[in-house]
């Protein structure tokens, strides 16, 4: 399809400063509202500001600002973009964007290859949102994504690389919470090695400590083209804590037992 941008309220300011060498140009532009409407993204109040330099080989951007106090992107919404570059060429174009993002309490920042024959790669860092990701059309038809919430987002750290037109990213990153749920456990703080690749969301070298005192680690791997899912989990573990993603005989053996609230639990290893 057509790439079409609409915008309103557009002011334009040039100031101008001849050298010997150089001829020097500042640039500041902003937009009430832009609009891309086949790519689904709306920006409110966007401002440029930027140097221009005019010689006998080129022209070139320099100290390239670009921001909008309020974005939407695919039905994600974020407080605040930012995106800046030291210089902009026709070179260097795609190279080198710094970005910062966020959204309430959440700070997430790093640098980008914007889309070169079709595909982009971010080098990442920040606490992000979970929460919103989770929310997203594309998780709408996996149940077991509701067992999971992280109220104060996720520290992470980490690259993805994106192909236009496929559906998923690929991402390998390292993750850090705390006060969260996952599978509905509650969870005081929990650390993991995360990879996303080909539709299939792998997570190893979790190590999480319950709000009940108890520890476990293990692995999760979630299957986003089929919804099939594994979780290998071993540790001092309630039994009936986790009896809601075992099989029915769990609940009935294990319901059978009862520990104090200061008793060691017992180990356990489970797939």
């Amino acid at each position: 399809g057509s790439f079409g941008v609409s915008a309103e309220g557009i002011k334009i300011t040039l100031n101008y400063v001849n050298t010997d060498r150089k001829d020097r140009i500042g640039v500041f532009a902003g937009a009430r509202k832009l609009s891309c409407p086949n790519f689904n993204v709306c920006a409110t109040n966007v401002l440029l500001n930027s140097g221009v330099e005019v010689s006998s080989k080129a022209i070139e951007l320099y100290d390239v600002d670009l921001s909008s106090a309020d974005i939407e992107v695919d039905g994600t919404r974020f407080d605040n973009v930012m995106l800046s570059k030291d210089r902009l060429s026709r070179e260097s174009y795609a190279d080198g964007w710094r970005f910062l993002v966020s959204s309430g309490a959440n700070r997430f920042g790093g640098v980008a290859r914007l889309p070169s024959g079709g595909k982009t790669s971010i080098d990442f860092g920040g606490n992000v949102s979970i929460d919103n990701l989770l929310s997203r059309k594309e998780f709408s038809s996996i149940p077991e994504i509701k067992d999971f919430s992280f109220p104060h987002g996720v520290n992470i750290k980490g690259r993805l690389e994106y192909e236009f037109g496929h559906t998923f990213p690929e991402v390998t990153a390292r993750i850090d919470a705390s006060d969260c749920q996952v599978m509905r456990l509650q969870i005081d703080s929990m650390s993991a090695d995360v990879v996303l690749e080909g539709g299939i969301l792998k997570c190893t070298d979790i190590r999480a400590k319950s709000k009940e005192g108890w520890s476990a680690e293990g692995t999760y791997e979630q299957n986003f083209i089929n919804n099939a899912y594994d979780i290998c989990v071993r540790g001092n573990l309630r039994p009936m804590a986790i009896a809601h993603f075992m099989e029915p005989w769990w609940a009935r053996i294990m319901g059978s037992f009862a520990f104090e609230k200061n008793a060691q639990m017992p180990y356990a290893d489970i797939r």
